[in-house]
């Protein structure tokens, strides 16, 4: 009896030593997933406006989301017309969307996705880029 108890505790050091001395396989998420609630987004804008009121950082979040998914890499994101402002405050951004949804009961009633993808665009189009100006030599 007195050996199987030795054992086990010998046991009990080594795997715990080699498991403080392995790296992990796999880094570990920032957040566990049983902390990310899932959260249901209203599908109407009008109703947006109104989670936003109690949901101030999830509607920044949100909004955040819809920019960066217009804004993304290769020549189709320059076709949306919004091109995002580089350093902008996310705050001021959603502010300035809600806004936008606010001033516009029309777009109440429509899609929340793209109202705030229109209310992006509006807010901060892209520049049109100017061809570079041939200079013309004057001959004398």
């Amino acid at each position: 009896m007195k050996i199987r108890v030795e054992w086990a505790v010998a046991v009990l050091i080594v795997v715990s030593v080699s498991a403080e001395a392995a790296p992990p396989a796999f880094p570990a998420p920032a957040r566990p997933a049983a902390a990310m609630p899932m959260i249901d987004i209203p599908a109407k804008a009008g109703d947006f406006l109104a989670f936003c009121q109690v949901n101030d950082e999830i509607c920044t979040g949100f909004i955040g989301d819809v920019g960066a998914s217009l804004s993304g890499d290769g020549p189709a994101a320059k076709k949306t017309g919004y091109c995002a402002q580089k350093g902008a405050d996310p705050n001021e951004v959603s502010e300035r969307v809600r806004k936008w949804i606010l001033l516009r009961p029309q777009t109440h009633s429509l899609a929340t996705n793209r109202t705030i993808a229109d209310a992006l665009i509006a807010i901060y189009p892209c520049k049109p880029t100017r061809a570079p100006e041939k200079t013309e030599k004057k001959s004398k």
